[in-house]
């Protein structure tokens, strides 16, 4: 008898041994969703809420890194969609910058082009 049981071991059993933390949640929770013979929805609170951080305590680094890349932009948005553009007074100093420099680099050509010009001038009046 002891021989049967080691060869069919129950679904507790298998459970226990795939899962190895909190066993008796997923017997529970594997017990409810094969009860019906249809669709029976389940959702884990603690995987909705940390969800890359409960991925990692469960050894599923592919998923956490996923879901860790995906909050991370939705954080973003939200915060943008929050604050607005948090940037945008940076932009307009650089762009400002941009536009200043742009000036003070055509007003450095211009005089570069009267120098040039006075000097041709003065060569001339030299070789007279």
């Amino acid at each position: 008898m002891e021989n049967k049981q080691i060869n069919n071991p129950t679904r507790s059993e298998l459970i226990t041994d795939f899962v190895k933390s909190n066993p008796e949640y997923y017997i529970k929770e594997f017990q409810k969703i094969g009860s019906k013979p249809s669709f029976s929805f389940s959702f884990n609170l603690y995987a909705g809420i940390l969800g890359p951080i409960w991925f990692g305590m469960r050894n599923i680094w592919n998923w956490a890194l996923a879901f860790l890349i995906i909050e991370t932009f939705s954080v973003v948005q939200i915060i943008r969609g929050l604050f607005g553009n948090i940037t945008k007074d940076a932009v307009e100093k650089i762009k400002q910058s941009n536009l200043q420099l742009h000036l003070e680099i055509n007003s450095l050509k211009q005089l570069l082009l009267i120098i040039q010009i006075k000097s041709m001038f003065i060569s001339e009046i030299l070789n007279l």
